[in-house]
């Protein structure tokens, strides 16, 4: 994806004037875009063809970089865990950075409770059917889906947060039924 020049200059990020940098940063986000447009097309051609030919094309270390990549996304995008009072509202709690207590042997957090909106509930749910799409995967017979979130908030997401919904529909999620099926 990168050219020469630009992996150059990456390793050197910090010391390139403000001008080069700029240019370097806009040029690879575009790329960087562009290439994560063309995920949901490789992943169509992927389902399309036999099998014996996807193996051909695929190696563990494309599963690694896929997954490390995802991980990478989540931290980006600040994903963060669904939780329920006892009300039934869906809450986040956001950690801040870490400060150093005055005797410098311990860590100190901010801490911040908020309602949790409905994006975050869509991410939520995201990643638990991704978790329990891949622990299905991995072992056929592991049983009922993780659901990470409170049952009560999950079952609200599809029952009353109809944008959470066009996000799936959008997003083309298989659900563990889908799998199941196959």
């Amino acid at each position: 994806m990168l050219s020469s020049t630009e992996r150059e200059q990456f390793k050197n990020l910090n010391m390139l004037d403000s001008r080069t940098r700029a240019n370097l940063l806009f040029r690879v986000s575009k790329k960087i875009e562009k290439n994560l447009s063309e995920l949901s097309e490789i992943n169509e051609v992927l389902r399309a063809i036999p099998e014996k030919n996807a193996k051909r094309i695929l190696n563990d270390d494309m599963i690694n970089s896929i997954f490390t990549l995802s991980e990478n996304m989540i931290k980006i995008m600040g994903y963060v865990p669904i939780k329920e009072d006892f009300t039934g509202r869906a809450f986040v709690v956001r950690r801040g950075p870490a400060t150093l207590s005055k005797d410098g042997k311990s860590k100190k957090f901010e801490v911040e409770i908020e309602t949790a909106t409905i994006d975050e509930m869509a991410r939520q749910k995201l990643v638990d059917d991704h978790i329990d799409v891949l622990r299905h995967i991995m072992d056929p017979n592991a049983g009922l889906p993780l659901s990470k979130l409170p049952e009560s908030i999950a079952d609200r997401i599809y029952t009353e947060f109809y944008p959470v919904q066009e996000k799936f529909l959008k997003w083309g999620r298989p659900t563990l039924r889908d799998w199941n099926e196959r």
